[in-house]
């Protein structure tokens, strides 16, 4: 009886381990989604915000180097590029590539939109030199 009970109790944590962690993905998702939407709508200082949020969640729920993570690091350093936050954006990009890099080989094509961006970000600035090589 103990060692049911024990399995039992097992079980129980797994199962809301799995829970927890769909419901935090489903949050992820709800707060990146708005992110787009305030982004396509030109409200830069409140996609900011929900993208930090989603930033937090991602770290939280899936580690600072999951492809979520990676996601909204991108997605957050493309709202900096757009406010001229360059210093910010680069950095970000350069971390979700990083990120990338470290859980999904160096020569995934998820890597293209990242590095992509980065080199606009460079182009934006002059610094053709450095979007060279990207």
């Amino acid at each position: 009886m103990k060692s049911f009970v024990k399995v039992f109790v097992l079980l129980i944590a797994v199962i809301s381990v799995n829970v927890s962690a769909y419901s935090q993905e489903s949050s992820w998702k709800a707060l990146s989604s708005k992110v787009v939407t305030l982004y396509q709508q030109g409200k830069f200082a409140d996609a900011i915000n929900i993208a930090k949020e989603a930033l937090s969640v991602a770290k939280n729920t899936f580690g600072k180097d999951s492809p979520y993570t990676a996601t909204s690091m991108n997605n957050l350093a493309e709202l900096y590029k757009s406010v001229g936050k360059y210093a910010d954006a680069e950095s970000l990009y350069k971390q979700a590539l990083s990120a990338k890099e470290k859980t999904l080989g160096k020569d995934n094509p998820t890597m293209i939109p990242t590095l992509n961006n980065l080199a606009e970000l460079y182009c934006k600035q002059n610094k053709y030199a450095d979007a060279e090589p990207l």
